[in-house]
């Protein structure tokens, strides 16, 4: 029996208005660790975004490391892929060590294809797989001109240059057979179902590819991108293992899980998702100022305080001030986010909103600023839509170009 472990989405170093999430990523790798000592797994692929930001703090680099030092001599392979908030140049440092130890990190698409085809093998060395290991396909990787280009033109060559690099590796994989072949990736499937969970989903990744679109001479296809886990297809074998955390709190309505994938004889057996414990629930609250207790009341409760955002049906500003809900909050172990007013007055304009429930920049995110000037200034839905997908893209190529100039 092969025994696989797909995981991804890990965003080490993530802190969520201001706050560590270290506990909880802690809390989570040590329980990804017991199941591959418990279960005896072979390979362990970890499809992109290991970690959030471009230069990780040490506490985010400690626990990646770590946890890559536990897998050493306890399975077969460990198979690393960057993703958009990877920093190639980062990852790629330790490579070269790393794949002594039988860790494999494909940070940038090589050239040739056959580069990113990862033989693995037992200590007898026999061949147990082969890891088709593709990482976030950059523009750079896929050819693409942006200059000049419409956006349903470039999204088009974008799906036209990431199918061409799954047709090249899946050549290169011709010349393995019986035995199963693994494809990784991390991109935005037109699949995937209900990506409006998560805000940093680009405008040029939004439907990257479509399971057809994968050959056929993958087994499986382990993907990374989507936080929500689910198949992209069951019968071509296609599936996202989601975030290792809830890394928002649109995102709490989903548990958390990584994949555990079985082939015997050659042949694949099953594919389980595997929930991991939650240490600390994330929530959003939407009520009317009266209904607030009972909600808090209803909060489920993990290990660590619940953090709850809490949007206010009322424009009144007196009851939205933040120290009115914080002992109501600790009583229940709960930590309160964020609290904004979601009331609209007409002839209000949204800033002189925020004003009122005193909303500061640090409790906003970049593109929600972004969306709710365009909202400010009365501007039609379809008009906004496309200005934010013009701002998605324009903040995913200057993420590129961080990625690429990071000194490790």
């Amino acid at each position: 029996m092969l025994k696989i472990l797909h995981t991804a989405d890990w965003h080490l170093g993530q802190r969520l208005y201001n706050r560590s999430r270290h506990q909880e990523h802690k809390a989570a790798l040590d329980f990804l660790v017991k199941h591959i000592i418990d279960e005896s797994i072979d390979i362990v692929i970890i499809a992109g975004d290991v970690f959030d930001v471009v230069n990780p703090p040490n506490e985010a680099r400690e626990l990646y490391f770590d946890f890559l030092r536990q897998m050493v001599n306890r399975v077969q392979a460990v198979v690393v892929i960057a993703g958009n908030h990877d920093s190639p140049s980062m990852l790629q440092a330790s490579a070269d060590l790393l794949k002594m130890l039988n860790i494999h990190v494909i940070a940038r698409m090589p050239t040739e294809a056959n580069k990113a085809v990862i033989p693995i093998s037992n200590p007898s060395g026999d061949l147990l797989a082969v890891v088709a290991a593709v990482p976030f396909l950059r523009d750079r990787d896929i050819r693409v001109s942006v200059s000049g280009a419409q956006a349903a033109d470039r999204n088009a060559s974008i799906q036209e240059g990431i199918r061409s690099v799954y047709d090249r590796i899946a050549v290169a994989c011709q010349s393995f057979s019986q035995i199963p072949i693994i494809a990784t990736g991390h991109l935005a499937a037109s699949q995937a179902i209900n990506p409006s969970e998560q805000s940093n989903i680009y405008a040029g990744n939004l439907t990257n590819i479509d399971a057809k679109d994968f050959p056929d001479v993958f087994d499986y296809v382990a993907l990374g991108h989507i936080h929500k886990p689910q198949a992209m297809s069951k019968s071509r074998n296609v599936y996202y293992a989601g975030s290792l955390i809830p890394l928002h709190v649109n995102e709490g309505k989903s548990p958390r899980c990584f994949q555990r994938i079985d082939f015997d004889s050659n042949c694949l057996a099953s594919i389980q998702a595997i929930d991991i414990p939650t240490t600390r629930f994330v929530k959003q609250i939407q009520c009317a100022p009266q209904e607030l207790e009972s909600c808090i009341q209803e909060l489920p409760q993990a290990e660590l305080p619940t953090w709850i955002e809490i949007l206010l049906d009322t424009y009144d500003p007196s009851l939205l001030r933040l120290e009115r809900y914080e002992e109501l909050a600790a009583t229940h172990s709960v930590e309160i986010l964020r609290l904004r007013s979601i009331a609209t007055r007409k002839g209000d304009d949204w800033l002189a909103q925020q004003v009122e429930a005193e909303t500061t920049l640090d409790q906003l995110e970049v593109r929600d600023v972004f969306e709710q000037m365009l909202q400010s200034k009365h501007i039609t839905k379809e008009r906004i839509k496309t200005l934010v997908a013009t701002f998605d893209e324009l903040q995913e190529w200057m993420q590129q170009e961080d990625h690429e100039n990071i000194v490790p």
